[in-house]
């Protein structure tokens, strides 16, 4: 199976307005905090996003995805 454009690292485990991903696009190798339905939200980074401010958050399996839009929650 062949990579895909995006990957879901992890997630705030809030639902609707309030959920927030650290999504990584697997062509730039970048990082940003999304919230599903709001493509103004991402922010790509160079630094790993998942480090000490989102420790608590819950791990999203790596799941990945073609497209960003996709993501409803």
């Amino acid at each position: 199976m062949s990579q895909k454009n995006f990957t879901l690292l992890k997630w705030n485990g809030e639902y609707g307005e309030k959920a927030i991903f650290i999504v990584k696009d697997n062509r730039l190798g970048k990082q940003s905090l999304f919230v599903p339905g709001n493509m103004d939200s991402l922010n790509w980074v160079d630094e790993d996003l998942s480090a000490e401010e989102t420790k608590g958050w819950q791990g999203f399996e790596n799941e990945q995805i073609e497209s960003l839009e996709d993501v409803v929650f």
